[in-house]
């Protein structure tokens, strides 16, 4: 019986180690969605059309290539909280707010971080 302890002793201390180190795989990608502006109509940034949440799609095809250009919507990202639904079905669930974009409201319209909370980051392109 003395052989065996010191072993399990090991065993008891390798799990106790395991279940307190942190995890090293990034999360946070888990708990965030990134939504892509699909306009309903070619070239329709208009405040209406941005303000709409169904005009935002997790999975678009093709995904658009967005620029920190602030002139037309392109991409947010959220936190799943603030979701419904799930992969490629997944919406927004909350009440998007849009301002001019930095073109003038002729260019077009974009997510207004500042008044919209439930925005993480978003990516807009010329």
């Amino acid at each position: 019986m003395k052989h065996y302890i010191f072993g399990l002793m090991a065993i008891v201390i390798a799990f106790g180690a395991v279940a307190f180190t942190k995890p090293t795989a990034d999360t946070k990608s888990l708990l965030n969605s990134t939504f892509y502006y699909v306009a309903p109509s070619s070239g329709d940034y208009t405040l209406i059309s941005v303000e709409t949440e169904s005009n935002w799609k997790t999975a678009p095809s093709p995904v658009p290539t967005c620029f920190s250009t602030a002139n037309k919507a392109c991409s947010i990202v959220v936190d799943n909280t603030n979701t419904t639904g799930t992969g490629a079905s997944r919406a927004l669930n909350f009440n998007l707010n849009a301002k001019v974009g930095a073109g003038g409201s002729s260019s077009g319209y974009i997510p207004d971080q500042t008044a919209t909370s439930q925005i993480i980051s978003e990516i807009n392109k010329p």
